[in-house]
């Protein structure tokens, strides 16, 4: 079993941005999403790569997901509706299951 970090600094555009993943295949163990202001409010969208949503939440702020859940495959990430374009940060922890 090993753990992985997949890190990504971005900043949206008109208040929006989607970029892929690498490839990730194991058990999710935490979701991290921080814009530079704790007041943006904005939407996740994370999308695989059969074209199904597997992950949708509007926040204000950090966004911090702990629940596990199991993705294999490269992910569309996609923010929308930021009320500010600025940087923001991504973490995906996963741990490999193979």
């Amino acid at each position: 079993m090993r753990i992985y970090k997949w890190e990504k600094t971005f900043t949206p555009s008109g208040g929006t941005v989607s970029f892929n993943t690498q490839e990730i295949r194991g058990e999710v163990r935490n979701l991290q999403i921080k814009p530079t202001t704790a007041t943006t409010r904005y939407t996740v969208t994370v999308t695989n790569d059969d074209g199904v949503v597997v992950y949708k939440q509007s926040i204000t702020g950090n966004l911090l997901d702990e629940r596990l859940r199991s993705w294999y495959g490269i992910y569309t990430v996609a923010i929308s509706a930021a009320t500010v374009d600025e940087s923001f940060s991504m973490e995906i922890d996963y741990v490999d299951l193979q």
